[in-house]
């Protein structure tokens, strides 16, 4: 162990964008639970996430000297820090859409790790690691964001589209989407619709959820100088709505990787509430919520004027569904606004 790490921190020093380096063969006579084949190797992405760009700045920072401005210093900082915080968001991206992303897909006993710097240290066989050093290059070729749409419904099973039905997964055409999407309107409950604009690899996160106060229990507390006793009330909140993640990052065909995952939970009301006694003789009213949650997700591949299908039952007796409509396409950097409209950061 103590050779291979020796042998990262070399390895550390700036390389090729893309470029890879073998660290190190781990035979699996090594250890019996070892992956067989599997090569550590790191992977240079410090042009993709930013890193190589920050390290130019600090350089070009550090030959500055005394000679600038004291606001012309902390504006640099103030930049060199903003920018460090992309870096490392852009990092932690990358790292998750790796996960999802490599083929073969990574297994027990493969690891990935971001080592700082923009390296992306890869424990895996040869073909992992040809994956990867093709996807970096492509990726650090983008420049523009991604867009992300998605529309969600939930549909008495009784009204759901009879096509549709326990297919999820399907890629629509544009004339079929549309039609789907004006049936769902006059069946179903229109739940939420979220567009989202992110760099590539981020990750984009929307919740929006109802927060309903209840009462969950009682306490009895004694009145400080009196000899009495109150029952205080508990009160919990329950949550129902939307939780969304999303990460999409660009192929080497055009098309577009989207990464999503939803948790959709909803609150039966009104609220159940029964009797109860406290201290075994004073009867109380409270309160039980009752919540159904659901998830959707996966990784997909979509293009410019093709949506994607998703559903799932809200219950076990598949009473609702919960249908899921997702669009993604390209978004040129000069057409991006200078603020970002969602909110980013590591999975």
């Amino acid at each position: 162990m103590i050779a291979i790490l020796a042998l990262v921190l070399v390895s550390l020093a700036p390389q090729e964008a893309g470029a890879q380096v073998e660290l190190a063969r781990l035979e699996p006579a090594a250890s019996s639970a070892m992956p067989d084949g599997c090569e550590l190797r790191l992977h240079d992405a410090s042009d993709w996430t930013g890193h190589r760009e920050l390290e130019s700045g600090v350089a070009a920072l550090r030959q500055t000297g005394s000679t600038p401005s004291y606001a012309h210093l902390a504006t640099e900082l103030r930049r060199l820090e903003n920018q460090r915080a992309e870096a490392e968001t852009a990092a932690a991206g990358l790292l998750a859409t790796l996960r999802d992303f490599v083929e073969p897909p990574i297994a027990a006993g493969q690891l990935v790790a971001h080592l700082g710097r923009g390296q992306i240290a890869l424990f895996a066989t040869p073909e992992q690691h040809a994956c990867v050093a093709r996807f970096l290059p492509q990726a650090s070729a983008y420049s523009g964001w991604i867009q992300i749409e998605t529309r969600i419904y939930v549909v008495p099973r009784r009204d759901a589209p009879a096509t549709y039905v326990q297919r999820s997964g399907l890629v629509l055409g544009a004339h079929e989407a549309a039609a789907l999407q004006a049936a769902l309107m006059q069946r179903g409950d229109f739940v939420l619709a979220p567009t989202v604009l992110v760099k590539p690899l981020r990750e984009a996160r929307l919740s929006s959820m109802d927060e309903v106060p209840y009462v969950k229990d009682f306490e009895v507390k004694v009145i400080p100088g009196q000899d009495s006793e109150i029952l205080d009330p508990v009160v919990d909140i329950a949550r129902s709505g939307v939780d969304l993640r999303l990460r999409s990052a660009p192929m080497s065909d055009g098309g577009l990787a989207v990464y999503i995952d939803m948790l959709y939970s909803k609150l039966t009301q009104p609220m159940r509430s029964f009797e109860t006694r406290v201290n075994g003789s004073v009867p109380v009213m409270i309160q039980l919520p009752e919540i159904v949650e659901v998830k959707v997700g996966g990784r997909f591949e979509l293009r410019d004027e093709l949506t994607l299908y998703l559903s799932t039952s809200l219950d076990s007796a598949g009473d609702d569904q919960v249908i899921v409509l997702i669009q993604a396409h390209c978004v040129p950097a000069d057409q991006v606004p200078e603020r970002e409209p969602a909110p980013t950061g590591p999975r």
